[in-house]
């Protein structure tokens, strides 16, 4: 590796390494800023947000490598311009894409690492994040009973406390039990009391005194119900706060999700869904001849009604009575609407399998069109920065921010084209990936031509075109 090598790799790759960070910082906020409310209350440790963080942090790798690579191309470019170091390593003889070629291997390293990155590591981190977001998102929140409230949250009890002391002191406790269903029928009424928990706060203790207890229930051999009091000194309730932890779902029931899926599993799910729709086709015709009552080719898709037994029907209608003539068209009717809905339904199911094809084709060539992406970002950047000549965050933010939301709105458009059968899905995931690269075409050569990026005027003309004379029009001096 050369010296000049060696300049250019370890000028970007920290650049590269920072942006990286300050982009996923930027998207995990955004994430946590969504699902704040799903964490609050929840009394969860320290350990289960270190793993959500984690699992999501890779889950957003693949949206913040593309722009990481952009914007760190673009500032360390930038840089290198607005020092005069690119102007210097030219004068030297050497091109701007010698100088952008041990960045280029090295960012394919990237993209080839980003690809097996999507297919092995991706669907993993996919499966543990949206599952342990499910389970926190389900889990109820921590007990927390305010004064002057009636608290639902322990299961078969509601509880009121009319004022909270320091040292768990609890005044006015009311507490209804609904473990049978039968509504509020025993009540607990206390002056004071003690709230605390136990074995490590698996349960609920509530230590109550001077209180009564009021229970209503029917008598055994009598209609009319009974009413008991019971007064008490002191006595301990106990609940269960199992319901408060955080319970875990089997991973296996997400795992079918497209975006948990790798590549091969991919391909096996379309293909799956493929032979149920050719299944579906060739069962529609069969199931449609208890509907008909005249047929002469059974065997194939054209179904036309015999003209002899239409002459036949026409005749038996004229010679029978009103009422059965009326029977008989009723008749035909009612198939006819049992035809078209038994039909609509077969297509409807159709087409919903041919949006899942559809679908799993996106998230297959999503596996090549993100290492793709971060590639011909690359190819943008780097000739950009060099163009531009200024580096540090500010110029370079702004064109990275442009140059992105263009590649989203295209790769946005093409996956919904996709889905709505306006264009293949070759054609839709693909089209952004070469409308920039033809664009990091024009980019790389407006920057080893020295031209400014938006200069789009013609080379100048020959002079003899320009109106001017020629060599041989010059007069020719003789010397006497």
């Amino acid at each position: 590796m050369k010296r000049l090598d060696r300049l250019i790799i370890f000028s970007f790759l920290p650049t590269f390494f920072i942006t990286l960070s300050v982009i996923l910082f930027i998207l995990l906020s955004h994430f946590l800023i969504n699902y704040f409310n799903d964490f609050i209350g929840k009394n969860l440790n320290g350990w289960v947000y270190f793993e959500l963080f984690t699992y999501f942090t890779l889950n957003m790798m693949p949206m913040a490598l593309p722009i990481s690579l952009l914007l760190s191309s673009l500032m360390v470019f930038g840089s290198l311009g607005e020092h005069n170091e690119l102007t210097a390593i030219k004068s030297a003889g050497i091109s701007l894409t010698r100088v952008i070629l041990p960045v280029f291997v090295l960012v394919v390293g990237i993209s080839i690492g980003s690809y097996f990155f999507n297919n092995h590591v991706l669907p993993f981190s996919n499966l543990k994040a949206y599952s342990l977001l499910y389970d926190i998102r389900t889990k109820k929140a921590a007990l927390n009973i305010k004064e002057g409230a009636f608290y639902n949250g322990l299961p078969g009890y509601s509880v009121k406390v009319n004022k909270k002391e320091s040292n768990n002191r609890i005044k006015e406790v009311m507490i209804y039990d609904h473990q049978e269903g039968q509504g509020n029928k025993s009540l607990i009424v206390a002056d004071s009391g003690k709230m605390y928990t136990i074995l490590g706060e698996r349960y609920l203790v509530l230590e109550l005194f001077s209180g009564k207890n009021f229970s209503e229930g029917s008598q055994n051999d009598k209609a009319s119900t009974e009413f008991v009091v019971n007064e008490f000194a002191e006595t301990k309730l106990y609940f269960s706060l199992s319901s408060f932890e955080l319970t875990r779902t089997q991973i296996e029931l997400f795992a079918n999700n497209r975006i948990m899926r790798k590549i091969d599993q991919l391909f096996v799910d379309k293909d799956s869904v493929s032979k149920d729709i050719t299944m579906v086709r060739g069962n529609m015709v069969p199931n449609l001849n208890s509907y008909f009552s005249y047929l002469t080719k059974p065997d194939t898709m054209s179904r036309h009604v015999s003209k002899a037994y239409a002459d036949s029907l026409i005749l038996h209608m004229r010679t029978t009575s009103v009422e059965q003539a009326e029977q008989i068209l009723s008749m035909a009717q009612n198939n006819a609407k049992n035809i078209q809905s038994f039909s609509s339904g077969y297509f409807e199911r159709i087409i919903y399998m041919e949006k899942e094809v559809k679908l799993y084709w996106i998230e297959i060539y999503r596996k090549f069109t993100q290492p793709l992406s971060c590639l011909i970002l690359f190819l943008i950047g780097a000739p950009v920065g060099s163009i531009i000549k200024k580096g540090g965050f500010g110029v370079p933010v702004i064109m990275s921010i442009v140059f992105f939301i263009i590649f989203y709105i295209l790769n946005t458009t093409g996956e919904k084209w996709t889905k709505e059968a306006v264009t293949s899905p070759e054609v839709g995931m693909f089209g952004a990936s070469v409308v920039l690269l033809l664009s990091s075409l024009f980019f790389l050569h407006k920057a080893r031509t020295d031209s400014n990026l938006f200069d789009f005027s013609l080379p100048a003309l020959p002079k003899w075109l320009q109106g001017k004379s020629t060599p041989a029009d010059k007069p020719i001096a003789i010397s006497k």
